[in-house]
């Protein structure tokens, strides 16, 4: 059901026209005042920025996940997306401390192995 919501949120957003949407306080508002949609919201949404090739502004809601829900079940996730996004723009210094934040934070999580090679790899060069 919450998915639903979320999916019904961008929906209505694209639907309005994501930039009025997207700029208007009264939707961030609204998105952030239900503590069940908001992290879903932000991922989900960081997916769709990223996917676009606007990463750099993905980066930014992923961050918000991390920051304010770090005991949801897409924080991993998005902690591992931001690491990525900064790795592929070159910022290693700033992949590296995400990825060594990430495995000593969640290191029974699914994504550790290729967390490890991404360390494994900045560490080489």
């Amino acid at each position: 059901m919450k998915f639903l919501v979320v999916v019904i949120a961008l929906l209505a957003a694209s639907f309005y026209g994501v930039r009025h949407a997207l700029n208007s306080p009264e939707f961030y508002e609204y998105v952030f005042s239900k503590p069940e949609l908001s992290p879903k919201f932000c991922y989900y949404y960081g997916m769709a920025l990223e996917q676009s090739g606007r990463a750099r502004r993905a980066e930014v809601f992923y961050e918000i996940v991390v920051s304010t829900y770090p005991k949801h079940h897409l924080a991993p996730g998005a902690l591992v997306k931001i690491a990525d996004i900064k790795n592929q723009e070159f910022r290693r210094a700033e992949a590296l401390e995400l990825y060594r934040r990430f495995v000593a934070d969640y290191p029974d999580d699914p994504r550790a192995p290729r967390v490890n090679k991404n360390i494994e790899i900045i560490l080489s060069r």
